[in-house]
Order: C-alpha cells, then structure tokens, then sequence
C-alpha cells in the first residue's frame, strides 16, 4: 500500500524556500526594470537628437529667405553669401515667429525627455549596480513624505503649457503637456514601489501619446515644408545663376554645387522623417508599457518592448546622419 509521503519541514528549510521564492521574483522584477530602463533609455537618445531638428527651424526658414533674396538681386554667383539676415519686414516676423516655435519646442523637449530619463534610473533601481542609488532615493521619501508641493507642480504645469503654446501645439494637446510636466513634478521626484510606477505610466501615457503626436505632425509638416520651400529655394537660385553662364565648365561646376546644396536638404529630410518614425516608436513603446501590468507577465515584457527598442537603435544614426 502506498504511504503518503509526509514533509517535515524545518524552520530553516521553510526560510530557504522562502528565500528562493523571493529571490525568483527578483529575478523577474529586475528583468522587467532593465528591460524598462532600456526602452526608456533609448528614447532618451532619440529625443536629444531630435533637438537639432528644432533648432534647425528658424535656420531653414532664413536659408530659403535668403536664397530668395539672392535671386532678386539678380545674384549669378553659384557659392552662398559668407551671411545673410532676412530684410525687415513680414520675412523678419516670420522668422521670429519660428524662432518661437524653435523655443517652445526645446522646452517641450525637454520635459519629455525629463520624464524618460526619470523612468530610465527608477526602474534600473532594482539592479544591484543601483543599490546605492536606491537607497538613497528611499530615504530621501521617507524624509520628504509629502513630496513637492502644489505650488512646485502648479508652476511647471503653467510653464509646459506656455512651452506647448509657443510651439504651435493645439489646445488639447497643451492640455496633455501640461499635465505631464504636473506629473513629472509630483510623481517623479521621489522613489516609488513598483506598484506605484505602473500606476504612473497608465497615468502618464495619454499625455505622453498627444505630446509625442504633436511633435511628430510638427517634425512631418511645418519642418518638412520649410525644408521643401528651402529647396525650392535653392533650386531657383541656381537655375537663374545656370542661365546667365555661357561657359561650359562654370556652368558644370554650379550643377555640381547644387548638387551639393540640394543633397544635405534631402539629408535633413530624412533625418526628420527618421526622428518622427522614433517618436512614433516611443509612442507605441510607451503605451505597451502601460498595459504591462494587466496585459504582460514581467518575464515578457522584456520581449515585447524589444521591437521598440531595437528600431529606436535604428532610427537615432539615421537622425544624426542628416543633423
């Protein structure tokens, strides 16, 4: 007859098991916050590359102003002037106008980028070469409770909202940047249990998503079209400067100096249409992410934000070839 086996265990056997059980949770714990430090890490890099497209704004408005100008003077010399300012008038609003927008657009930039680079170090604080980081950040809750005031919050709420305005940002999605940069001021600056951090991803990923959203129509429409106006530009001047030579020779060398001109124009095109792809892929990532804790095991997670972090990898050389 078969005698059931009878475990006798003992309190150290029972604190072993413990242990283990313990120990395996962190393993997956500790997977999930590297593979949420990568992702966030990466779209970190994504973002400061995509400042230079911001700056370029203004820049490019000035290039296609100038070359214009150029034509009007009758210009026949095919090398660009050593400077040009656009002349007053409706040309100099305008490029203020875009100098605002290149403004804004870096300060919206920044706290985005902000928010990622706090995800990043809160979820690699599990990782044992944070462990100093960790502790330090959790006494620093214990002794600050009641975290920043709503003053502290208020403020960068009405300076993102500023920001969004000035970079041409639609009403709601002000709203969202707003909100963000709220969030990032209460939930970000002291250290959080896991429970806490997916609470504030859910939270943060509807503003996340119209802000990254803004930006991309942003980078694909108002940059892309003063790149396609630069163009245009160029192309005009050099077409005029081609009909007033007769010779040969000056006449290949233009071509090939517009070949040159024309070539780092498309260069920068690509790099906007590569740094709107990324903000798509943070978007995507973003939003996988805040459906992990109902939809994703933490051992899975990892693989399902792969994708995401893979194709930034991609994008960002892309983005610094053209800028």
């Amino acid at each position: 007859m078969d005698v059931p086996l009878k475990l006798n265990l003992s309190t150290t056997h029972c604190c072993l098991l413990l242990t283990l059980s313990a120990a395996c949770l962190c393993m997956l714990s500790c997977a999930s916050g590297e593979a949420v430090a990568r992702f966030a890490g990466v779209s970190t890099t994504a973002l400061e590359e995509g400042k230079a497209i911001y700056k370029d704004i203004p820049k490019s408005y000035a290039r296609a102003v100038c070359d214009r100008q150029d034509l009007s003077r009758n210009f026949t010399d095919p090398s660009p002037p050593a400077s040009c300012v656009p002349d007053r008038g409706l040309e100099e609003q305008n490029l203020e106008i875009a100098q605002q927008e290149r403004d804004g657009l870096l300060e919206v930039s920044k706290d985005l980028t902000d928010y990622f680079d706090a995800l990043q170090q809160l979820a690699s604080f599990g990782t044992s070469s944070n462990s100093n980081k960790k502790e330090s950040a959790d006494s620093s809750a214990k002794n600050n409770k009641s975290g920043p005031n709503s003053a502290t919050a208020g403020a960068a709420k009405s300076k993102a909202e500023a920001a969004a305005q000035k970079a041409k940002f639609d009403s709601g999605e002000v709203s969202a940047m707003g909100k963000l940069a709220e969030l990032v001021a209460t939930a970000f600056f002291s250290a959080r249990l896991n429970r806490q951090l997916q609470r504030d991803i859910r939270e943060m990923d509807p503003h996340v998503e119209k802000v990254t959203e803004a930006l991309q129509r942003i980078v694909s429409t108002d940059y892309e079209r003063l790149l396609a106006a630069e163009g245009k530009a160029l192309h005009d001047r050099y077409d005029d400067a081609v009909r007033n030579q007769t010779s040969p020779a000056i006449r290949l060398l233009v071509y090939n100096d517009w070949k040159h001109d024309i070539g780092k124009v498309d260069e920068q095109k690509a790099a906007a249409e590569a740094f709107a792809s990324a903000l798509k892929q943070i978007r995507a990532g973003h939003n996988k992410l805040a459906e992990a804790p109902g939809q994703l095991t933490a051992k899975s997670l990892g693989s399902a934000l792969q994708p995401y972090i893979s194709q930034l990898a991609l994008l960002i050389p892309q983005i610094e070839k053209g800028l």
